[in-house]
Parts: structure tokens; sequence; C-alpha cells
């Protein structure tokens, strides 16, 4: 079995219906399996002082990645 997700913002706007659920401000992934063809996680939009290049993680067992989906100012991160 084959899965992909296309790129995407891992951000979300809150909900008007729902006012007691925050938007999303961070994302933890944790990797649990190894070994796997593919399961990279690939970050096309990175960017840091030295390089515009996409950032890919290759699963390994305990690693994980933390990022934020909201800028320090609370609006969403494009980038995210």
């Amino acid at each position: 079995t084959s899965e992909q997700y296309t790129a995407h913002h891992d951000f979300s706007y809150p909900s008007l219906h729902h006012q007691d659920q925050p938007a999303r401000f961070a994302t933890l992934l944790l990797y649990l399996n190894e070994g796997m063809k593919g399961g990279q996680t690939t970050f096309p939009r990175w960017r840091n002082g030295h390089t515009g290049k996409k950032l890919t993680v290759e699963p390994e067992i305990g690693k994980a990645i933390l990022f934020y989906n909201q800028l320090p100012d609370g609006n969403m991160d494009d980038l995210s």
C-alpha cells in the first residue's frame, strides 16, 4: 500500500462554532517505526539563514519533529 500526502499547511483557523477550541499552534511528529520504504517527511518551503532548499527528514525510531504553525504575533505561518 502506498500513501502520499501532498504539500499542505498544518495550521487551521479557529472554528466559529467551537470557540473553546483554539487554532493549532504547533505540530509534533513522532516516528514510531523505521525500516519501511519511504516514509520521509518533507518541508518544501523550509528556509533558514543558509539555504532555501527543501528539508527532508528520514524516519528513525525515537526521532521527533516539532514545528510551529503560528508566528510569534499569532498569525498563521504560511511556511508551516
